[in-house]
Parts: structure tokens; C-alpha cells; sequence
């Protein structure tokens, strides 16, 4: 595959967990840029309120960081915070690690019912997927579309995580593959080297789309299908009882 698109990193330099430098965020994009990734998603850490003074220093860090590498010839887009691309559309979520918050479902049902398209971050790190896997399978019941961490795939966060990612994708129900890279010495970009681990598992149309076609929708403002899932009983009833709520 020569293009990727990767859709959840952690590049903007002292801002949250991410790269402690400028220098480290460049050194990451040209890592990226190595592996023929030609478009990158800055998605830092963003509770529900934003302060006026942290959306300020995000996005001067933010211009710094891209006037920079345009400098050095390495390709970035300016985007904004909330949805990605700024298109209104697309909200990337992240839930607690190690924890199960009430009302994740509703969260999901809530935002598609007001026309967002939530994507769940790397389901397969949730302790919550891993007791219960079809949790995952839950999120996209109730609107969202799942992007699996490519360190997941490749067995870096335990062998239950890798296993949970790749049933998830012989079930063909992810969407995205990201590297959600946050330092040039520890998580960085991994797309490469995933895509050569899965290449010969998954057909090779899936992996475009999980790979490329699908972020490029994102970037393009087009709308993507969700999986089609069988429903159970229970599950239906909740999913009655909460249309019949927002109606």
C-alpha cells in the first residue's frame, strides 16, 4: 500500500502526553512521512470543556509546529478542535482506560442522533471490552464507528488486547487502524508495519479502507456506513427506549 492516512496521534509538543519537544513532534512526522503516510490527524487530549487559555496555546503550538514542518518539507493540515477535519461531522472518543462509565451507549446514540459520527478509540485497550468483547460490538450498535490502536494488532499492550483486535477485524467491524503515537522513542507511527502484518490476513479491499479510503472520507466530509450487526432482544429494547427518548 503506498498511501496511509492515520487519524489519531498525539503531536503536538507539551500539550498532554505527547512529544516533550518540537523537535520529537518532527522527528515523529518524518517517521510517518517514511512509512508513506501522507495525512495526520493531531487529536490531543480534550475533555468536555475547554478552557479559552488551553484552545489558544493548542493551536499556537499547533502553527508552530506546522510552519515548521513545512520547512522541512514534511506535509501537516491545520485542523481544529471538537470534530476532525473541522468538518462537523466526525468526533473522536476516548472512554476510560480501566474503568466502565455509565451511559457510554446513550453518549454514542446521543451524538448520532444529533448527526455527529462518534469513533471510538482503540476498543480493544478497554478493560471493559476485555472482560465483555461484545461491548465493542455495542458501540457500534448504538452509532459509532471503532479505530483499532495499530500497537493492538501487533501484541504491544498483552496478548487479550490483540486477540479482542484481531476477532474484531475477521468480523470486518472496524473502521480505522491509527498508530495514536505520542513520542519518537515510544509509541510512534506503526502503520507500516502493521499493514505488513495483517497483509495476506484480511482482503486486501478491506485494508485500503481501513488503512486509507475511510480517513480520506473523513478528510473529504463524506459520510460512512456503519457495520450491519445482528441486534439482540435486550439490546433492541434499549436501543426502543432510547429513540423513543430523544424523539
Amino acid at each position: 500500500m503506498e498511501k496511509m492516512i492515520d487519524i489519531h496521534n498525539h503531536l503536538i509538543p507539551k500539550f498532554d502526553d505527547g512529544p516533550a519537544s518540537l523537535e520529537e513532534s518532527l522527528e515523529m512526522l518524518k517517521h510517518a512521512q517514511e512509512q508513506g503516510i501522507t495525512d495526520v490527524f493531531a487529536t490531543s487530549h480534550f475533555n468536555e470543556y475547554i478552557p479559552p487559555e488551553m484552545e489558544h496555546d493548542y493551536f499556537f503550538k499547533l502553527q508552530d509546529l506546522r510552519e515548521e514542518a513545512l520547512a522541512q518539507k514534511i506535509h501537516i493540515k491545520k485542523s481544529r478542535v471538537t470534530t476532525l477535519c473541522d468538518q462537523g461531522l466526525y468526533v473522536l472518543i476516548e472512554f476510560p482506560m480501566f474503568q466502565t462509565p455509565e451511559g457510554i451507549e446513550e453518549v454514542l446514540f446521543r451524538l448520532s442522533m444529533e448527526n455527529y459520527i462518534p469513533i471510538v478509540a482503540h476498543p480493544a485497550r478497554y478493560q471493559m471490552v476485555l472482560e465483555k468483547e461484545e461491548r465493542a460490538t455495542q458501540f457500534v450498535q448504538f452509532g459509532g464507528l471503532l479505530q483499532l490502536n495499530a500497537g493492538s494488532i501487533l501484541g504491544h499492550f498483552g496478548r487479550e488486547s490483540q486477540k479482542v483486535a484481531l476477532k474484531l477485524l475477521r468480523n470486518g467491524i472496524p473502521h480505522f487502524i491509527a498508530s495514536d503515537a505520542h513520542s519518537p522513542d515510544g509509541r510512534n507511527f506503526l502503520l507500516r508495519e502493521t499493514y505488513d502484518f495483517l497483509k495476506g490476513k484480511l482482503p486486501e479491499s478491506y485494508l485500503r479502507d481501513l488503512f486509507y479510503n475511510n480517513a480520506k472520507n473523513i478528510i473529504d466530509n463524506i459520510r460512512i456506513d456503519s457495520v450491519t450487526l445482528p441486534a439482540e432482544s435486550t439490546k433492541r429494547g434499549f436501543l426502543k427506549k432510547l429513540v423513543r427518548k430523544f424523539r
